[in-house]
């Protein structure tokens, strides 16, 4: 039995060149997809991820108040406000007790309390009432 170069079992037993042309019509355009993609991915899964999301805290009535808007402190501690603690169902004056006053307060309007700045606007909190009492709360950005 003769022996055969290493080189030479490799080229037997890889694929034909019209294989791997095929192969390449499949898996380029899907690769090349996934490459032209990842920087939206990137700005979806970690920069574009509000700060409430990744980094929760407790939430801090005291801390609350004092907040600057510019501040993340807020956005931190929705999560736990709204699932936590609760606003639903809360009169006006619990509201103001728990929040301090709103940074908007339109009669006949939601009430708005400023979370913090996105990476394209700002977050915000907004409470709907009915019959003095919030009804629904919502965070979103402008």
């Amino acid at each position: 039995m003769p022996v055969r170069h290493p080189q030479d079992m490799l080229r037997s037993t890889s694929r034909p060149p019209a294989a791997r042309r095929r192969l390449w019509r499949i898996v380029g355009p899907a690769l090349a997809a996934i490459i032209m993609l990842m920087p939206a991915l990137v700005w979806l899964f970690g920069i574009g991820t509000p700060q409430f999301m990744v980094f929760p805290r407790p939430f801090d009535s005291g801390l609350w108040k004092t907040a600057d808007r510019l501040d993340d402190a807020r956005c931190r501690m929705v999560g736990d406000l709204t699932h936590r603690i609760g606003l639903v169902g809360r009169t006006a004056d619990e509201v103001r007790e728990l929040l301090g006053p709103p940074d908007e307060d339109l009669q006949g309007e939601p009430t708005i309390y400023v979370l913090c700045p996105s990476t394209t606007d700002t977050f915000i909190m907004e409470m709907t009432w009915q019959r003095s009492r919030v009804v629904s709360v919502k965070v979103r950005d402008t």
